[in-house]
């Protein structure tokens, strides 16, 4: 297992993560991370919606 630092897809900061379990937006067949308080975001807006919560690892953002 590795511990890996990149930047979110989604706000473009970097952070580090697991990468066998961080969320991923496909984007041009390659799959970007997304950091945990962009995760949140989304899921905040997804609530709001009426929509189910996207699921986030419990080891997503924790080292390997």
């Amino acid at each position: 297992m590795t511990y890996v630092t990149d930047r979110c897809f989604g706000c473009k900061q970097p952070f580090s993560f697991d990468p066998e379990y961080v969320p991923r937006v496909p984007i041009a067949d390659k799959l970007r991370p997304v950091c945990e308080e962009c995760m949140v975001r989304a899921n905040t807006r997804r609530k709001e919606k009426g929509l189910q919560p996207l699921l986030i690892q419990p080891e997503a953002y924790e080292p390997a």
